[in-house]
């Protein structure tokens, strides 16, 4: 087993050979005599945390701003706008800020665009469930002991995450992809009970 300055160790088998060179580049290290080298790494870490969080914060707000100004279909949309407003953004890092600020897709307009599923008040929170769960289902079929919710394409969290809002009894656990859900339970009577009960929700 070999391993060098902290790094994961890598397995040696009978046989193998490591060579070990003196690099071309020197590196001098300096040390003040009245600074603490990990003080000093300390404090630069937090301001970076600081910064990193801060950033992270101002761009979320961002976010929420944009999705009630505008109406923003797809995440690519959303990461095309904070680039002309000047953050530095990757498919990757909306897709964290969307799952972090529990956005989901809701019917505006006449089209499906992002809106923030955020704590407001009991009532609205319930309204906007209820809308989310409306607008995304497709369809829905029971399977034994599992209730297989179909949505719209890139609804599925959403949906599920407005289902587990209602806290319902039925429901064991929980599994959403891109346009399928299911829902476990603990047997048959209980799936379609489950059915029934959000079929009626939606109804109103």
């Amino acid at each position: 087993m070999l391993s060098f300055d902290g790094e994961a160790p890598i397995e040696l088998l009978a046989g193998d050979v490591v060579r070990i060179r003196k690099a071309k580049e020197e590196t001098v290290l300096i040390k003040f005599s009245k600074e603490s080298f990990l003080h000093t790494l300390r404090e630069k870490m937090a301001k970076l945390i600081r910064e990193v969080f801060l950033m992270k914060k101002t761009r979320q707000d961002r976010i929420l701003s944009l999705i009630e100004e505008q109406d923003i279909e797809t995440q690519e949309e959303l990461a095309r706008q904070l680039q002309l407003e000047g953050y530095s953004v990757t498919q990757a890092t909306v897709s964290r800020d969307i799952k972090s600020l529990q956005l989901t897709k809701m019917q505006k307009h006449g089209k499906m665009v992002y809106q923030s599923l955020l704590k407001e008040s009991p009532e609205r929170d319930l309204e906007k469930f209820v809308r989310v769960m409306r607008d995304g289902t497709v369809s829905m079929a029971v399977a034994g002991n599992i209730l297989v919710i179909k949505t719209l394409s890139g609804m599925a969290n959403g949906v599920a995450m407005a289902i587990d809002q209602h806290h319902f009894s039925e429901i064991v656990g929980s599994l959403a992809g891109d346009d399928t859900i299911f829902c476990v339970t603990s047997g048959e009577k209980d799936s379609q009970a489950l059915k029934d009960s959000i079929e009626s929700l939606m109804r109103g």
